[in-house]
């Protein structure tokens, strides 16, 4: 490898090249009302940002199907009042998106609720979305910080 200037040269600008690349995040930001915002609107503005940060287009869209699914599943039961913030946030490896909005946290049960649960208890709507919503990302997490709830998606790039 360090016999030929080529490739010696080569392995060192690939090198560099990662090296400089590494930590680079772009984030897009979208705060939505309650009651002025279209899923396809959201839809169209996710698919056109990835696009312009060149993500691949599978994991895109895997990640704006999720935050479109849980927008409906959080505007139905969840969300109260107030801005809903959406971050996401892309880099070489990962597609990151975190949700705050004011109202109930949307839990992600590993169990489905039983149909006696769903009718009986008033947030048992509420955790079937969160159990049906819990295979779409990589990793997921909600939690209630400083009275807001915050819903954070992982998605491996």
């Amino acid at each position: 490898m360090i016999g030929s200037s080529l490739v010696f040269s080569t392995v060192i600008a690939l090198g560099l090249n990662l090296l400089f690349r590494i930590g680079v995040r772009r984030v897009l930001t979208i705060n939505l009302e309650p009651a002025d915002w279209k899923s396809e609107q959201v839809q169209e503005q996710l698919t056109r940002q990835g696009a312009t940060w060149g993500a691949r287009p599978d994991a895109m869209g895997d990640a704006t199907w999720a935050i479109c699914q849980v927008l409906e599943a959080v505007a139905d039961n969840c969300w109260n009042a107030g801005t809903l913030k959406i971050e996401v946030a892309y880099d070489e490896f990962n597609l990151d998106v975190r949700m705050q909005y004011s109202g109930e946290v949307l839990e992600f049960p590993s169990q489905r609720p039983t149909q006696e649960e769903i009718l009986a208890s008033d947030d048992g709507v509420r955790r079937l979305a969160g159990y049906m919503l819990r295979n779409i990302a990589d990793r997921m997490h909600s939690e209630s910080q400083q009275g807001s709830a915050v819903l954070r998606f992982h998605f491996d790039h």
